[in-house]
């Protein structure tokens, strides 16, 4: 048996020996991964501190924010007790107070600030043509505009020098129109102008240009009827006169020119028809003047006093009117009343010397001198 163990114990020795020995080439590790583990271990230990954290030190809504126990409010008297809660209320208001003012200084500086965008936005134009009326507050809406502005530049930066030239937008001329009575008063101040420059024949062609347009224009039409009385052309001053009271009988100023135009000329019974009694509630010095110098040329001696009589009235200093108002009355046979106004004449004085020896040659006549 001993030999039998020896032989084995040679055999095994043998195969121990002539085994080959190779160096380990791949490592392989625990397929477990502890440090994962560790890390979620440790981020539940971390919430559980947390929630138990926020257990103890948030205060429910239920309990007051400085609590107190109840056997500590049943010691405190009611008079203390209402200080302590008024003094409660008045650090809520203040708080409130001071949370509203910074709000409102928020706001303002808000409002400031889009003021300023406003201000800035409005001095540089987005296109050539228009310029940005409103500013984009938004965020969203300044980044579309910020990326929209980039394509641009690189589109502009693109295309030719050409394209860019034809692409720019053309002047639109901007036409104002103009009312038909500014355009007549445009023309009546170049004849006034050309007029008051000697100018007879411009003033003449600006004159009817501004009647075309605009037939009641009053001014124009007394100018235009005294540029041609000056030059002697009476027919086409009274045509152009009547031609307007056509339109406009009430306007007092051209049945003044009418007239006058009339009495120079001595038709002084076509003064009557212009000068009609109609038109005595508006009449002026003039209208007065003309009238009686009309009548008392046509012998018609009452209208003629009438007359005489308004221009005492309107200007009682004026020693003329009552030498005329005199001789009216001394044709009517009105004598005590002629005496009076022609004394009244010569103490005003002011008489021309034909006047003013005429009136005491009928104070002579009358007998009072």
């Amino acid at each position: 048996m001993s030999v039998i163990n020896k032989m084995l114990k040679d055999i095994e020795q043998r195969e121990l020996n002539t085994s080959v020995y190779l160096d380990p080439t791949v490592k392989v590790e625990s397929v477990r991964d502890n440090r994962q583990l560790f890390q979620r271990i440790g981020l539940i230990l971390i919430a559980m501190s947390v929630a138990i954290g926020a257990y103890w030190f948030i205060p429910s809504k239920n309990n007051p924010a400085e609590p107190t126990s109840i056997a500590q409010t049943d010691k405190i008297e009611p008079s203390k007790l209402k200080q302590i809660t008024a003094e409660k209320q008045n650090a809520t208001l203040d708080k409130n107070n001071r949370l509203q003012e910074v709000k409102e200084e928020s706001l303002k500086m808000a409002n400031e600030r889009i003021k300023m965008l406003e201000v800035d936005l409005a001095k540089t134009e987005s296109t050539p043509v228009a310029q940005i009326e409103k500013p984009l507050i938004s965020y969203e809406l300044t980044k579309k505009q910020e990326k929209k502005s980039v394509k641009l530049a690189k589109k502009i930066k693109n295309t030719p020098a050409k394209n860019t030239i034809q692409n720019k937008p053309k002047a639109v001329a901007k036409i104002r129109k103009i009312s038909t009575r500014a355009r007549a008063e445009n023309w009546f101040v170049q004849g006034k102008e050309a007029f008051q420059f000697g100018l007879i024949e411009d003033a003449i062609s600006a004159l009817d240009k501004a009647l075309i347009l605009m037939p009641l224009h009053i001014e124009a039409r007394s100018l235009l009827t005294a540029a041609y009385y000056g030059r002697e052309q009476t027919q086409e001053a009274e045509s152009i006169l009547r031609h307007g009271l056509t339109l406009n009988p009430d306007v007092m100023r051209w049945r003044i020119l009418l007239a006058k135009i009339l009495v120079e000329q001595g038709s002084y019974q076509s003064v009557a028809p212009v000068l009609s009694k109609r038109y005595e509630v508006s009449a002026n010095v003039d209208f007065w003047i003309l009238k009686g110098t009309a009548s008392q040329q046509l012998g018609e001696h009452k209208v003629a006093k009438h007359c005489f009589s308004k221009l005492t009235q309107l200007e009682p200093s004026e020693a003329k009117w009552w030498l005329a108002l005199a001789a009216s009355n001394d044709a009517l046979g009105h004598l005590h009343n002629a005496k009076r106004f022609y004394l009244t004449a010569i103490e005003l004085g002011g008489l021309s010397p034909n006047a003013h020896n005429h009136a005491k040659k009928r104070l002579e006549k009358i007998g009072l001198l």
